[in-house]
Formats: structure tokens, C-alpha cells, sequence
């Protein structure tokens, strides 16, 4: 037993020797220890001053800090970590339907009756003046036959203002139903072409009828209900 004990210590201080001996030896890093300037003039003369020869163990010193590989990893992670948050993909916003409709099927149209149904509720605001003004030199015109002259002026332009008042009107309203009217039929030809794509063998009774009844009912009620959005642009004036 005492052999045996013996041979296994000296194979593991064997074992420590070659260890020893197989590890570099690293000096301290000179580059360090110096000062920047002296750094700058080694690396210039040292084409001059010095000579090639391979690389050996005496060569190799330790590395500094910053040059470590977990300093530079650690550094270069955070900056990226860093970036990502800055520059993280957002969900895009989704098109908005109602203002390609807006666009696309009101347009020109659309500016003309807004423009037209604000000269009709102009026209209409400015009635009740002129009919004050009327009211009030008929007034003056049965007290004072001599004095007050017949309201030509405030008349022709109440008959005016009632006439333009309704042909604004009349033209605010024929642009709003066509293009109330292309709306609805935008959005049916549109849910029509998806229905087509779909796969109508798998479809139920109860989906057949849901899309009947947005093809009709609801297609129908957004054309009767879209023309609401005219007269609110008029609310500020009145």
C-alpha cells in the first residue's frame, strides 16, 4: 500500500512539473508601464531598431483590459442591446378604408359639395336679416308715405338669397347621393371579389346569410348614413 501511495504522488507531482512547464510564462504588458508618447516613437523607430524573428513564449505578455475578451464583448453587447431598443420595429398602422374612399370616390366631387352646402346655409342664415330689413321700411314706409322709399335693395336680394339658396342646395345634394351611391356599390363590388376567393364549400348557412345581410343591410345603411358627414361640415356656420 505504501508503494502504491508513493507511485501516485509522484505521478501527480510529475503531472504538476509538465503543467508548470508547458504554461507561458506572461510578462507584464510594457506598453502599459509607458507613457503614450514613448509608445508613438517605439512604434516609428521600430522598423529601424528592431528585427524580425519567430514568436516565442518570452514574446508573449499579458493583455490589457480593455483588450480582453470579455471587455469588448461586454461592451459591444450593451451598444447593440442599446441600438435594438432605439430602432425596435413598430407595428406598422393599418390603411385606413374610409379616407381611400374619401379620396379616391368623393374627391373633387366631394370639396364641391361641402363648398356648395356651405353657400346654401349661408344663404339661408342671411334670409331672416333681409327679411328684418323689409319688415322694417314697410314699417317706416306706412308711417312716413313721403319719407321712406320702397326697400328695393334688401327685396331683390332676399329673392336672391332664397333662389341661390336652393341651387346650392340643389347641387350639394346631387353630388352627396352619387357619391353616397358609389360608395355603396365600391363596398359591395369589394366584399363580392372576397367572397369569390373564399372557399364557399366550407361556408355555413349562418355565414351565407351574414354576408347577405352586409352586402344589403349594412352596405345600405353606411349610403343613407354617409351624407350625415356633409351636413356636419356645416355645423360651424349655422
Amino acid at each position: 500500500m505504501s508503494k502504491t501511495n508513493y507511485k501516485s504522488v509522484e505521478h501527480e507531482e510529475s503531472e504538476k512539473n509538465t503543467q508548470k512547464a508547458n504554461e507561458i510564462a506572461s510578462k507584464p504588458n510594457l506598453e502599459d508601464k509607458h507613457p503614450f508618447v514613448l509608445n508613438l516613437f517605439y512604434c516609428f523607430f521600430m522598423t529601424f531598431v528592431c528585427r524580425i524573428k519567430p514568436i516565442t513564449n518570452e514574446d508573449i505578455y499579458q493583455i490589457g483590459e480593455r483588450d480582453m475578451c470579455s471587455s469588448t464583448s461586454n461592451l459591444v453587447e450593451k451598444s447593440w442591446n442599446w441600438q435594438q431598443k432605439q430602432r425596435q420595429m413598430k407595428e406598422p398602422a393599418k390603411p385606413s378604408l374610409f379616407k381611400i374612399l374619401l379620396i379616391r370616390i368623393g374627391g373633387v366631387r366631394l370639396l364641391l359639395a361641402i363648398f356648395f352646402l356651405i353657400l346654401s346655409v349661408g344663404f339661408q342664415i342671411c334670409q331672416p336679416s333681409m327679411m328684418k330689413q323689409v319688415l322694417k321700411q314697410v314699417t317706416l314706409k306706412m308711417m312716413q308715405p313721403d319719407g321712406a322709399k320702397f326697400p328695393y335693395t334688401y327685396t331683390i336680394i332676399l329673392m336672391a338669397s332664397l333662389f341661390l339658396s336652393s341651387l346650392f342646395d340643389t347641387l350639394s345634394n346631387r353630388l352627396i347621393y352619387h357619391i353616397s351611391s358609389n360608395l355603396r356599390s365600391s363596398l359591395a363590388g369589394m366584399i363580392y371579389r372576397k367572397v369569390l376567393k373564399m372557399n364557399l364549400s366550407s361556408q355555413s348557412n349562418v355565414n351565407t346569410g351574414r354576408l347577405l345581410s352586409l352586402l344589403s343591410a349594412d352596405t345600405n345603411q353606411m349610403a343613407t348614413m354617409s351624407p350625415m358627414f356633409f351636413y356636419m361640415s356645416t355645423i360651424p356656420v349655422q
